[in-house]
């Protein structure tokens, strides 16, 4: 997984850098807009960042922000894209593997915690292409 991982992120770096030389200066500001699995899967990997700025909010589509109690059920989650998003038109869907980035006590109960024996949960978001690029319709923290 890690491999696919770092071809994506590669992938996403020979984009960015072929937009380099062209002489539209959007080229590099239509790159959150590009179809491509690869974008789609940076913006999913990237989201952790956002967490507790306005941009958090602003990856959102318009009808399904959340409110700032539930943004906080996403602090110190680390998100990582585990197959191809699948892109049909306007919408693309994009299997999940949620981690925490704080270590739970191991006489923390599977139950208190409420993820696998491993910490990760498996998840599906959902993304819709808007005219300002790629942003997020569901994002369930939870299975």
């Amino acid at each position: 997984m890690k491999n696919m991982i770092c071809v994506i992120f590669g992938f996403s770096v020979l984009h960015l850098l072929a937009g380099c030389g062209t002489s539209e200066p959007e080229a590099l500001n239509d790159t959150g807009k590009s179809d491509s699995p690869m974008i789609i899967a940076s913006i999913v990997e990237s989201f952790s960042d956002k967490v507790g700025s306005p941009a958090f909010v602003a990856a959102f589509v318009d009808d399904a922000r959340p409110s700032a109690d539930q943004e906080k059920s996403y602090l110190n989650l680390n998100f990582e894209v585990v197959e191809q998003p699948d892109v049909r038109g306007d919408n693309a869907k994009v299997k999940v593997k949620i981690t925490s980035m704080i270590r739970k006590n191991k006489k923390t109960s599977k139950s208190e915690i409420g993820e696998s024996q491993s910490g990760e949960t498996i998840v599906e978001w959902e993304l819709t292409k808007t005219p300002e690029g790629w942003k997020i319709r569901s994002a369930p923290v939870k299975s």
